[in-house]
């Protein structure tokens, strides 16, 4: 059971110096809460909670020295953002011990003031036929964690190994979160993947680069086809008995 005292009331928070912030996933956040103290009550933690409901399940600060005579003050702690993109709010409680769970608060609630836009990433590439193939060409279909643009076959690259021909990325449709990447397979038997490689030209709808800004940090190594694409052929075909022969029946044998 938790117990509320008229002691301790948050006046105001900041997040990074402001009303709301907007931050990549998981950023850590500098929460400032400016809280009044009255009737010599102590103020010696609070609890937060960064989410679309209120407390809740929170983490709790404890903070050194604590404040124990009456009077106005602030204290600022780092916060962390959630790992999945969206609008939050944040609820703060001002608590009289150090483990937060005695003499709360009445809750102090931001809404909407926590925007989570972080960067788009690879979530997949997986092949769209089945493998070993023999055909002249193969898909392979791109899955990212949002809807980016920019998106082209200049941002993909074959792993060939064994093939002939030099099999290429020959084409690509789609849009938004999926696309389909089609690739020659060239001649020979061997194995042939599809590879994302990040140049930072792959974006969200608000600028972020594909795995965040730098080249490279958005890269991803796709599934793997097993290619035959060698018809057979007669290499010989053997008298299976001697010759001349005076059977009835005569065998040959065929490799």
């Amino acid at each position: 059971q938790t117990y509320f005292t008229d002691g301790l009331t948050i006046d105001s928070v900041t997040l990074d110096g402001a009303s709301s912030v907007s931050v990549s996933t998981s950023a850590s956040i500098t929460a400032a809460v400016t809280e009044t103290s009255s009737s010599g009550t102590n103020w010696q933690s609070v609890a937060w909670r960064i989410a679309t409901t209120a407390p809740g399940t929170t983490t709790c600060v404890n903070f050194e020295p604590d404040h124990t005579a009456s009077g106005t003050f602030v204290e600022s702690f780092s916060i962390t953002a959630p790992a999945v993109d969206g609008t939050y709010n944040a609820y703060f409680i001002s608590y009289t011990n150090d483990a937060c769970s005695t003499g709360a608060s009445a809750t102090f609630t931001m809404t909407n003031a926590v925007v989570v836009d972080g960067a788009p990433t690879v979530s997949s590439i997986d092949r769209v036929s089945a493998t070993p193939t023999n055909a002249s060409s193969v898909d392979w279909t791109v899955t990212f964690s949002e809807s980016v643009t920019g998106v082209d076959t200049g941002d993909f690259a074959v792993a060939n190994t064994g093939l002939g021909g030099s099999p290429a990325v020959t084409g690509i449709s789609g849009s938004g979160t999926t696309y389909t990447v089609t690739a020659s397979t060239g001649t020979g038997t061997g194995t042939l993947g599809l590879n994302l490689v990040d140049d930072d030209t792959i974006v969200d709808g608000t600028a972020h680069a594909l795995g965040g800004t730098g080249a490279g940090n958005g890269s991803f190594t796709g599934q793997v086809y097993s290619v035959d694409t060698t018809p057979p052929s007669v290499s010989s075909i053997v008298r299976a008995a001697a010759n001349p022969s005076n059977a009835s029946s005569v065998t040959w044998t065929v490799t």
